[in-house]
């Protein structure tokens, strides 16, 4: 447990320093060492990616509303729920 602990801890500085000199380093001219645009992009991406993972594996089944306030029920839930 406490190696677990001690990864995301280590991955928390690193982030969180490479963040911090970024944003001190600010100048005319100055390129950041990350591309925060880019790292934003694919947090979403990866973050998406496991929510859908998880509906899967725990069979979350709800009915989705579309942007009209129809309902969008499975095939698999009878259609009064």
């Amino acid at each position: 447990m406490r190696l677990f602990l001690g990864l995301i801890l280590g991955c928390a500085i690193t982030i969180g320093g490479a963040y911090v000199a970024d944003n001190m380093s600010a100048g005319p001219g100055v390129r950041p060492m990350v591309n925060w645009d880019v790292v934003a992009k694919n947090i979403g991406s990866v973050v998406t990616l496991a929510r859908d993972g998880w509906k899967k594996i725990t069979g979350c089944r709800l009915a989705a509303k579309t942007k009209d306030g129809t309902r969008l029920v499975p095939s698999s839930l009878p259609a009064s729920r």
